[in-house]
């Protein structure tokens, strides 16, 4: 039975890595599950086995990019200590320098971003990547919440927006960036870019 799972889980991973080479050179549109199973020398069966649809495939895909990004925003973000708006910078820095690092992180958000219409068969996709996109926001915004009740950030401040402001920023600093890297030294300019949106909304800024 051991053997067994670890097989299926070696399978499911070889699935994942066909799809990612295949929405990457074709697109997910013009990709087929047979497509897949066959870069990934598996039968028709073994990925329905696996996967119902190519939106069940997106969001594993998505999972599998989130999971080092999801190890920091836990470690900063929910039970961190410290200087929570320092959190809240070291956390955006390293979506933004580790996507400069890793090729494997560049090629999925680039799938994500510049490969997928997110229309009919990956519209469940699109709901899964907003609940994580909204629970980060969320989590931000309590701390901006926090910090201006204590007098961190300026009364005219609205935290939420805040959050989705700094969110949108990044996320767009990394859609433009994978469109032309060699134009925009992303990994020099991920600690400015934050520091400059967040010393916008603090009363003290984080150099002093």
């Amino acid at each position: 039975m051991r053997r067994t799972k670890e097989d299926a889980a070696l399978t499911r991973e070889s699935l994942l890595d066909a799809a990612e080479r295949l929405f990457s050179e074709k697109g997910v549109s013009r990709t087929s599950l047979a497509d897949i199973a066959g870069a990934a020398g598996v039968t028709r069966g073994a990925i329905y086995w696996h996967f119902k649809n190519k939106a069940e495939v997106f969001v594993a895909m998505h999972a599998r990019l989130r999971e080092p990004v999801d190890a920091v925003f836990q470690k900063l973000i929910v039970a961190g200590s410290g200087d929570p708006i320092r959190r809240v910078r070291d956390y955006y820095v390293y979506v933004l320098e580790e996507t400069t690092r890793s090729e494997r992180r560049r090629r999925l958000l680039d799938i994500l971003t510049h490969k997928a219409e997110y229309v009919d068969e990956l519209k469940p996709a699109i709901d899964d990547i907003h609940g994580v996109h909204k629970r980060v926001s969320e989590a931000i915004a309590q701390i901006f919440v926090e910090a201006k009740a204590v007098g961190v950030l300026r009364a005219d401040v609205d935290p939420e927006l805040a959050a989705e402001t700094l969110r949108f920023t990044v996320h767009g600093a990394l859609s433009i960036w994978l469109l032309w890297p060699e134009r925009y030294p992303l990994a020099e300019r991920a600690g400015p870019l934050i520091d400059q949106i967040l010393n916008g909304i603090l009363v003290k800024p984080l150099n002093d």
